[in-house]
């Protein structure tokens, strides 16, 4: 896995256990589930880099163990 997909990768996981605007993005990113990831990938790319950065550095308080 690339540096680049590593970090969508985390972006997308994050975005997925977050709070509820969250699971909406990840729901729309992943079509309800059906999505392969490289689909996922490619919609990523449409957002600008500094709102997923924020979004992961957001994400990264609700996971447990980073507080």
């Amino acid at each position: 896995m690339s540096p680049k997909d590593e970090f969508f990768a985390r972006v997308i996981f994050q975005a997925a256990i977050s709070e509820k605007r969250c699971a909406e993005l990840w729901d729309c990113l992943t079509e309800g589930g059906s999505a392969t990831v490289d689909a996922v990938t490619r919609k990523l790319v449409l957002y600008p880099r500094s709102f997923l950065e924020e979004l992961a550095d957001q994400s990264d308080n609700n996971v447990p163990g980073n507080q």
